[in-house]
């Protein structure tokens, strides 16, 4: 892929993202994973998000304070850097589809919501879903701009898409009844539009 750099007033993970995506070595993301998942352990046993401390979070994920400050400034970028991963997972299903199309990329789009529920759930509980809208804008951003999309109404487009599917994300994570995904999917291609 082309590095394609683009002055947006995102957040800095959200202008990074735009210039390269995301490279973790593998003993940050080993303490990305314990990190993650000592939050996930405090979501399911009902703790507060707003009461959780770092002291406790390393304690709970074995991870020593100065490795958490050498990754993270707060315990919100855990979230953001699951964000990033998951969005650079997402962009590698689609790269690999043979036809990319409105119906190949909404399954694609409802698979990846349902491979992350949790994070979803999580993103809710911790108050970080404007962050993450402004995350997911920054990577239609630069969807739209590797497609070589309209200059004139690619950052309106971008926000709107953004907001949408993170919308209609939260709203599955958050039913009282798991829909089945073939449900969800027929929802997604009459609630989101096509782009």
């Amino acid at each position: 892929m082309r590095q394609i750099a683009h002055k947006v007033s995102y957040t800095n993970m959200a202008k990074n993202y735009l210039v390269e995506q995301p490279k973790i070595d593998r003993r940050a993301n080993n303490t990305q994973i314990k990190l993650y998942q000592a939050l996930k352990k405090y979501y399911f046993e009902g703790i507060p998000f707003k009461k959780i401390q770092v002291k406790q979070l390393c304690q709970t994920a074995a991870v020593s304070r100065a490795t958490f400050y050498r990754h993270h400034q707060n315990i919100q970028d855990i979230f953001t850097i699951q964000l990033l991963i998951m969005i650079t997972q997402f962009e590698k299903k689609i790269d690999e589809l043979q036809v990319l199309n409105y119906e190949t990329g909404s399954n694609v789009v409802v698979n990846t919501i349902y491979a992350n529920l949790d994070l979803l759930q999580l993103m809710q509980w911790s108050g970080t879903e404007k962050s993450g809208q402004k995350i997911v804008s920054g990577a239609i951003i630069r969807i739209l701009i590797l497609r070589e999309f309209d200059d004139v109404n690619r950052n309106f487009i971008a926000d709107y898409l953004g907001a949408a599917i993170l919308k209609f994300a939260f709203q599955i994570s958050q039913a009282q009844e798991k829909l089945p995904k073939e449900q969800a999917l027929k929802l997604y291609r009459l609630l989101v539009p096509k782009v």
